[in-house]
């Protein structure tokens, strides 16, 4: 044993082999920091220009494309065709191109596409502007295009890594698809940017799923990577609901950029990030710390906008496992408080975000023809609007937080304060007394809207708790449809029917945070029918406090 122990001792401080080490990792570092050097001077985000790029497809590759749906339909891989690409200075050939989105973003080839452009994968060394990789977002859900450079200007900002945007206006085949946000790619070239191993894993968590979910390797080296990071981060986070240790998870995660990351997501409102919706994230396994390292993406309903609200809780029900359990730890909430009071003072600066999209406004207004001026004009003031909506909410927030939900000696209590969602119509959306004077809320759908709720807020500390009511509906009539009684948040509830007799409906769930500000949710999906609710049957119980 000592023999063998000597040995590995004369291999490890062997001047040859740390020589041998120095030259064949030398190069590798090397070329990632030139690359990450290019990057990093890029015209793209400092100019006041907005850069012209033609497209140009042919027709076999248009073909390829035609084939791709949001979701990734061929096994998970989008089909990639090859363009020619020019920003009328230089012409780029063999650029891979596939198109990107999901549900609420994608379009065809043949609408109003956003695109991926890969220029290094078939010409090993070309760049676009010192870029091997951007995106081009159409930005359907943000008129105003500001969400998402505004938004990962303020989590850079803030410390968290993000690649940046600016604009662009986009040709393809001849065809003006107009303004575009043009996004830097998230690979190696952008992880050298901000790590100094870029080599590690870079993990897509793809479309509203978490950790756990089919996570694919973004820019793998090999697709038959050591995946053990991800794992260990799966297990550690699954049995901290048990331990409750934060130095668990503290071992294999950046809990500070983490932490860092869910503040920002609530103070930007950015209800489809990892945080509150399991979407729109990467994680990034750093060789060097040994920790995992999540970064967002996909920032284009901030402050409201989409289905989001102005006014998120400061405390709100975290949908992502990770943010359940580091929020759940003393430790972690102690910080999660801190960083919030934090960026709001130091982050968060209403004037300054008002003032940063009034000069993104002016730039944005000279590269659009004339008959959308006007309508940007007013997405921009809506944008300005909903930020100062979000200022003085968290005043309000900040100053008089909310009490715990308090239960009575048979462990329920019955909820309140109900406000509708979705409004088809005021006249069919109200409340109701019946002449026995009790109180029902009330939906009568439009046949049109996917769904129409009323909701209510409440606050719970760590516990298993149950959400009953009675219900009656008319004329819901199609499979799939009726009433939801679940929390904000929740997926894969089935709804159910009552047709002219009363019914208790209920759903179970669990806070694992210290304490967390849970919207309740009473839903006709879809707005079809009618439905009552008995409010004196709304209640919460509690099944556990732990």
């Amino acid at each position: 044993m000592r023999h063998l122990f000597r040995h590995f001792a004369s291999l490890r401080f062997s001047p040859l082999l740390l020589l041998c080490a120095l030259v064949w990792g030398a190069p590798q570092f090397a070329a990632a920091a030139d690359k990450a050097k290019a990057a990093q001077e890029s015209d793209l985000f400092d100019s006041t220009n907005i850069v012209q790029i033609s497209i140009a497809i042919p027709e076999n590759g248009m073909r390829a494309l035609r084939g791709t749906g949001w979701g990734g339909n061929n096994g998970g891989n989008r089909p990639e065709a090859k363009a020619t690409v020019s920003d009328g200075i230089r012409t780029y050939k063999d650029v891979a191109i596939h198109l990107k989105g999901a549900a609420g973003s994608f379009r065809p080839v043949d609408d109003r596409p956003g695109l991926t452009l890969n220029f290094d994968k078939h010409v090993k060394g070309q760049t676009f502007h010192g870029l091997e990789k951007f995106s081009l977002n159409n930005s359907v859900q943000d008129p105003s295009y500001l969400a998402e450079k505004i938004g990962r200007e303020t989590y850079r900002k803030a410390g968290v890594p993000v690649p940046r945007t600016d604009y662009a206006v986009v040709t393809l085949n001849g065809r003006n698809l107009g303004l575009y946000v043009l996004a830097e790619g998230y690979n190696k070239q952008f992880l050298a940017q901000h790590f100094k191993n870029p080599k590690g894993n870079l993990y897509d968590g793809g479309f509203c799923q978490d950790i756990t979910g089919n996570l694919s390797l973004n820019d793998a080296d090999n697709p038959k990577v050591d995946q053990s990071d991800l794992r260990k981060l799966i297990a550690v986070t699954s049995e901290a609901r048990q331990n409750n240790k934060f130095e668990d998870l503290a071992a294999v995660l950046d809990v500070e950029r983490f932490v860092t990351m869910t503040a920002l997501d609530v103070l930007l409102c950015h209800w489809d990030g990892y945080a509150l919706n399991r979407n729109n994230y990467r994680i990034y396994g750093d060789p060097d710390s040994k920790k995992m390292v999540f970064m967002p993406h996909g920032m284009d309903q901030l402050f409201g906008q989409g289905r989001g609200m102005p006014d998120t809780a400061i405390n709100p029900h975290m949908n992502g496992m990770v943010a359940r359990a580091v929020l759940g730890t003393k430790e972690g909430r102690m910080m999660y408080r801190t960083k919030l009071g934090q960026l709001r003072t130091n982050v968060f600066n209403p004037e300054q975000l008002k003032q940063r999209a009034r000069e993104l406004e002016m730039r944005i207004q000279q590269a659009l023809p004339a008959n959308r001026k006007s309508r940007h004009k007013s997405a921009v003031n809506q944008f300005c609007q909903m930020i100062d909506f979000r200022a003085e909410d968290l005043e309000r927030q900040f100053s008089t937080p909310p009490a715990e939900l308090q239960f009575n000696s048979q462990g329920f209590a019955n909820i309140t304060d109900w406000k509708p969602r979705n409004a088809v119509s005021s006249s069919r959306y109200s409340p109701v007394e019946a002449p026995d004077g009790r109180k029902y809320l009330h939906i009568g759908g439009d046949g049109a809207s996917s769904s129409a709720s009323w909701r209510t807020r409440v606050m719970l500390p760590t516990g298993q708790y149950k959400l009953e009511g009675l219900v009656r509906t008319k004329g819901v009539g199609e499979t799939g449809a009726g009433v939801v009684l679940r929390i904000s948040g929740a997926r894969d509830v089935q709804p159910v029917s009552a047709d002219d007799k009363w019914r208790k409906i209920t759903y179970d769930f669990a806070v694992e945070e210290a304490v967390a500000d849970v919207e309740v949710v009473a839903e006709l999906r879809p707005a079809f029918g009618e439905v009552w609710f008995d409010v004196s049957s709304m209640k919460i119980v509690q099944l556990s406090n732990k």
